[in-house]
């Protein structure tokens, strides 16, 4: 016999939390996603566009989440934080429901697109959206292609930033009931989840950070870090003896390699 005190309460809390997700835009429902055969859930959150103006414009954030394959124990879930910026997690459902096949057993993951990217009001030109984001690189693109790209967009650009993307990361956990989250983060999404621990500390159990992008040090110039790199190879090299020794031109050599490559590319 179950003892009518204790459906009460419960029945009160369903229709608090219903009340709640019908009052911030947020659906919940069975989907199919690509590359994955098996049924997952798909959900949309509205946020504030800009947090200090809440009553101000929303945007929706996309989330998939794959459910645990036993979640008899209810374990807290796994949110992968994508890289770039610019990945959109939901869209690496497929990939990533093998590389955390083991998470999966008793854990839920999560995939959040972040604002900007995906489905959560996508800030993408549309000649770009055809195109391969692994094979384009910027020079394809001139200046006024660019500026008249951004024309386009619409909202206010200065709040999309890492802050407000664990805002809304944080809002999804809120929203999906769960007191905390574990979060696995690669790239930049290891600088997400430094700004997670930062901003909600209390809403993470365990944090993983895969090659950790320090905040202090900017994401996207890899062409500047490299020829640092580069630069501090060479400086090494002659302070090295056997280095020395073994390239006395090295400098030189590099130098004369790109000169001749710039008059006569090389061609396969």
């Amino acid at each position: 016999m179950i003892n009518n005190w204790k459906i009460i309460p419960l029945f009160f809390l369903l229709l608090s939390f219903a009340a709640y997700s019908e009052q911030q835009g947020f659906t919940l429902e069975n989907c199919h996603v690509d590359g994955v055969r098996e049924q997952v859930k798909c959900g949309k959150l509205l946020v504030p566009e800009n947090y200090s103006k809440p009553d101000g414009e929303q945007i929706s954030i996309n989330f998939v989440v794959l459910p645990a394959i036993d979640n008899s124990d209810n374990k807290t879930p796994l949110m992968f934080l994508a890289g770039g910026p610019g990945q959109a997690a939901a869209e690496l459902a497929s990939s990533l429901r093998h590389v955390f096949r083991e998470v999966r057993k008793t854990r839920d993951l999560i995939l959040v697109d972040q604002r900007g990217t995906g489905l959560s009001h996508p800030l993408q030109c549309e000649e770009a959206a055809e195109q391969n984001v692994y094979t384009v690189t910027p020079e394809e693109f001139s200046a006024q292609e660019i500026k008249d790209c951004i024309a386009n967009f619409t909202g206010d650009l200065s709040q999309y930033n890492s802050e407000n993307a664990i805002r809304d990361f944080d809002a999804v956990r809120a929203v999906l009931g769960h007191q905390q989250l574990n979060i696995y983060g690669g790239s930049y999404g290891t600088r997400a989840g430094l700004v997670y621990m930062r901003m909600f500390p209390d809403s993470l159990r365990s944090v993983v950070l895969d090659s950790v992008g320090p905040i202090e040090v900017p994401i996207g110039l890899f062409g500047q870090s490299s020829a640092r790199s580069f630069n501090l190879l060479l400086e090494n090299c002659q302070q090295e003896v056997s280095c020395q020794q073994a390239y006395p031109e090295l400098e030189q050599e590099f130098h004369s390699l790109v000169t001749r490559l710039a008059k006569a590319p090389a061609e396969k």
